[in-house]
This record gives C-alpha cells, structure tokens and sequence, in this order.
C-alpha cells in the first residue's frame, strides 16, 4: 500500500467523530476506507475494533462479531495474533449479546476477566441473569416495572419449557408445538422476548374512527421496517425467520444459489399469518375486563412476530393460555397436559358464537372443527334461539328497578343449559356464566355468603370444572374453561370464606384463584394489587353487620342486582 498513513488516520478520525454523533453508518463507511489504506497490521486492528464498535451500536451484531474476530487473529507486528486483546474480547462479548448467544457471550467475558481481573465488566451480569431466564428463573416484579415503558424493548431472552416443534397429526396444520412431558395447570411452557416488535403511540381505547385504522396500518409497517433490517443486518437470524409460515401457495424469489431473497414481500407475507397482536401487560388488561367492563376496548395495542409461539395453531377451546409483559409473551398450560399433546390457544375471542369465530378465522385460511365448533354446529336451530330468548329476559330483569327473586334467575339459568346438547366439558356454557358473574356480584354486595358459595360453585361447573368440596377441602381434579371474570368471582368466593370463618377452605379457595390469575396473567407478583384488598373489604362487611345470612327471604335481599348489565354479550 503506497498511500501515507495520514490518509488512512484521516478517514479514522471522521468515522470517530460520527461515532460520536451517533451516525454509526457513516462511521462504518469511514472505517470502510481506511481500512482500504491501512499499512500495518496493528492499525488495522485498531480499525477492525473501531469498525466492531460501530457496528454494535448500529446493530450489526454478525458484522461486528467478525470485525472482533478479526482484529484478534491479526497478529500486531512480528508477533503471533493477539487472541487475548482486552478490547477485541469485550466487543466480541458485546456482539454475541446482542445475538442473544449468551454462553458463548459469558464464556468471552470469563476469559476476559481472568486476564484482566481490574475490568469488571456490567454486562457479565447481565449475561448471568440471561442464563437464568434461559432456566426459567425471572424476576417476575422487575419485569412489570420494565413492561411499563412506552417502548419496552426489554433486555430480557426466552424460556422454552418442556415443549417441542413437530409435524401435526393433520398434515394441512403444518406444524405445531407438542409436549415433551406431563405438564399441570400453571406451568409456565413458554416465555419468548419478540423478534421484534412495534408500538402503539396511544392506547387503543384512546382512538377514534380512522385513527384506528391509520394506526393498524403504521404498526404493520414499523413492524416490517424493523423485521426487515434486523434480517439484512445479520443474516445469522434470516434461517429462523424464513422457517415461518408464508402463507398458501407462496413462491418467494431465490437468488443464483438457491437462496430466498430477503426483500420486502418476504417480510409482508410472514407477518400476515404469523404477526400478532398484543397489550403491553396483561395484567391491566385483565383488571379493565373485571372491574371496567364498560370502558374496555379488545382490540391489541400492538404488533409483534415470535418465531417459537408462532408454531402454536388454533383452538376455541385452548390448552393454554397467553399473556404478555413488553414484548415477552407467556405461554401457562390452562389444564393438566399429557405427553405428547399439540398445544393450541385461541387466535380470536373463544367467547363469540360460532358463526363470528368462523368469520373472524376466515382472514387465517382455515375453518376451526375444534370440539366447541362442532358442538355449536351441530345444536339445532331451535335450542339457539331459545336460548337467545332467554337471555334476552334476563337481561331485561336485570334492567328493572324492583327487586327480582334469586330463584327467578336461577330457573332462567336452568332453561338456558338445557338449550346445550353436550356437558360443559366438551362445551363451556358461557350463556349460563355471564349472567351468573353479575349475581355473584348483586348477592355479595348484601353479603349473602352461601349463595356466593353456591354460585360460583354452578360458575364452576358450567365451565366445566372437575372439583370436590368437603368441611375442610376444596380441590379441584379437572380444570375447566378460564375467562377473566372467573378470578373476581373467586375472589368473592374467598370473601365468603372469610365472612362465614372457614380458614381451611379460604386458604384452598385462594389457592384456585391465584393459580387461575397466574395462568391468566402469566406471573401472580401482581396479584395482591389486583385482589389483596378483597379480604379487607369482606371483614369489613362481616364486622359491619351487614351479614344477612341465608335464612332471610331472597326477594327482599337481592336488589343489589337490580339494574346491573353483562359484562359482555352472549
């Protein structure tokens, strides 16, 4: 090389000084051509570490990782290559970070430390807690706290529990994810950090007509900007990315080798059928549902692609449940799960009738025969429409100023599941559910304790759970359909409990509904803000002497329900 070293130092220095104006591009682009005019191999590395540096910050995590390798196999002079270069070892540690390769990351780091025990390096931790979260060991509060960002790009990495990619049984399902193991309510299968992910500016509720739609449109395309150069900047992740569905009948352009181009229609179509929507802590939205019901907008407030959850297919009666904190995604099993079972949850609300959930699976490519659909499908018309009927009454009691007698309700609920052709095992019965939720509420607002008991008890059943209830037990054997009301009927339920004296069956009683809250919301550290206070209220009651009992007359006590309305539609 004829050129004076200067000319190489020049372009150094400016890709330096856009370093530090962040404009990484521009420095890469410097470091480019000088390195194109560098003389000497210890320049060179010097350059290399540079180059890496940069390349990190602008999120080139493969390019950088090789810049590091480089410099530390170049050897500097007349000496053999400096492989233990303090610098070198830290960038390729940084590098590896950022391609979530963690035990190589710990490894460099480790070396580096033993070599240079005065460089305590902060990410070394972070590698640590990353490897833990790997064995599922979270810190479930920090992640909350993390969650509530407005753009949580959380510095946190995947658990993949006792669960496996397979062909389905079916083969037009594709793929699927199976159990390897027996798994019980509650564990956690799956918690996986987005590959990547786009935020909404507002919540949803918060928008209006079209803004809605401009804003669906403006996720969909940072979602594809940020998956598009997040694939061109390091090619190491394009394999796992590619492997995802692109939809029905898809030819995709190959280059000379064979390869599939990564452009933008390879992005588009793998976020139609694998992107999904979803609010930024479960835990809120649950909180809207029991509490807000009036104020709640379903519709997600973001955007995000995970290549692992994307194998899970549909069911409208689901084996697990999902939730969400930032961009992690928590997959709990909602049941006892055997060996060597697919999992399935629900891509759309499993509680619209048959013929929306149909329309709503349309855009997907495929028509739902789960249990629940089938069972819908094949209920005659006339049993739909009495059961429609029905409903309609009861609504109209609920709406009406003078008290209405409990067992009015309660012969109404009965009629309603006799309109249902199979047990609530097979299909939950969620138009005899909803109604009974709002007359827990009306019987606990004037503490009658045993008909709460008994209530949720029928709420329990008709969602099909399996339990037994003793003078001292309350177990259940069989988990049933889960929705979000459940938990404060549950919490009633402990009130009741706890008003009537029962410490043995309180503490099952909120056993069940803490387990039903984890699998719902994916953690329970947030379990005593949502329900802690419901104790409190119930002694509160009890100690008022607002304790009824049931030996009063019903009609004389049950106005509390009088001008209640559904929490939802069925």
């Amino acid at each position: 090389m004829d050129s004076k070293p200067s000319q190489w130092f020049r372009w150094k220095q400016e890709g330096d000084t856009h370093c530090q104006n962040n404009k990484f591009l521009k420095a890469i682009e410097c470091y480019d051509q000088a390195l194109k005019l560098v003389k000497t191999s210890k320049d060179a590395v010097s350059l290399f570490l540079d180059r890496s540096s940069a390349r990190i910050s602008f999120q080139a995590f493969d390019a950088a990782l090789s810049d590091a390798a480089a410099a530390l196999n170049l050897p500097p002079g007349n000496k053999p290559p400096n492989d233990t270069n303090e610098r070198g070892l830290s960038l390729t540690a940084r590098a590896l970070y950022g391609l979530r390769r963690f035990q190589e990351c710990r490894d460099c780091l480790t070396k580096m430390i033993n070599l240079y025990p005065g460089n305590k390096d902060a990410l070394l931790s972070r590698c640590e807690k990353r490897l833990r979260e790997e064995k599922c060991h979270y810190d479930w509060a920090s992640m909350l706290s993390e969650g509530q960002s407005p753009n949580p790009d959380m510095d946190r990495t995947t658990y993949i529990g006792p669960i496996e990619v397979r062909p389905c049984a079916i083969k037009s399902h594709g793929r699927g994810l199976f159990t390897t193991k027996d798994v019980e309510a509650g564990d956690l299968l799956l918690c996986e950090k987005a590959f990547s992910a786009a935020f909404a500016n507002k919540e949803s509720s918060e928008l209006e007509g079209d803004e809605k739609d401009e804003e669906a449109l403006r996720l969909r395309a940072e979602l594809a900007t940020k998956t598009f150069v997040k694939l061109i900047r390091n090619p190491s992740l394009q394999s796992g990315f590619e492997e995802l569905f692109p939809g029905p009948d898809t030819e995709e352009e190959r280059d000379e080798r064979g390869k599939i181009v990564v452009d933008d229609t390879f992005v588009q179509n793998r976020i139609t059928y694998n992107a999904f929507g979803f609010p930024l802590l479960t835990h809120l939205s649950h909180s809207k549902i029991t509490h807000h019901p009036s104020g709640l907008d379903t519709s997600a407030d973001s955007r995000g692609i995970w290549l692992r959850a994307s194998y899970i297919n549909h069911s409208c009666y689901p084996l697990v449940r999902r939730s969400f904190i930032g961009e992690m995604m928590i997959f709990r099993a909602q049941a006892d799960i055997p060996k060597d079972t697919e999992l399935k949850f629900g891509y759309i609300s499993c509680l619209e009738d048959v013929k929306t959930r149909t329309e709503l699976l349309a855009k997907y490519g495929f028509r739902c025969d789960c249990r629940v659909c089938e069972a819908e499908r094949g209920t005659p018309k006339r049993k739909l429409e009495k059961r429609e009927e029905i409903t309609r009454r009861i609504i109209t009691l609920f709406e009406k100023e003078e008290p209405v007698g409990l067992h009015t309700y309660l012969a109404l609920l009965e009629q309603i599941g006799d309109t249902y052709t199979v047990p609530p095992t097979v299909e939950p019965r969620h138009a005899v559910v909803v109604p009974i939720m709002n007359i827990i509420t009306g019987c606990q607002s004037v503490a009658l304790h045993y008909q709460v008991i008994q209530l949720v008890h029928l709420v329990l059943q008709n969602l099909g759970f399996e339990f037994s209830i003793t003078q001292d037990s309350f177990r259940v054997h069989k988990w049933g359909f889960l929705i979000d009301e459940l938990v404060m009927a549950l919490a009633d339920f402990c009130d009741a409990y706890i008003a009537l004296d029962e410490p043995l069956l309180l503490r099952d009683a909120e056993g069940v509904a803490r387990k039903c809250y984890l699998i719902l919301c994916g953690e329970d550290v947030s379990w005593e803000a949502a329900y802690g206070g419901q104790s409190e209220r119930a002694k509160e009651r009890s100690d008022g002497g607002e304790d009824v009992g049931s030996g009063e007359r019903v009609e004389d006590l049950i106005d509390g329900v009088g001008g209640m309305r559904f929490a939802y539609g069925k």
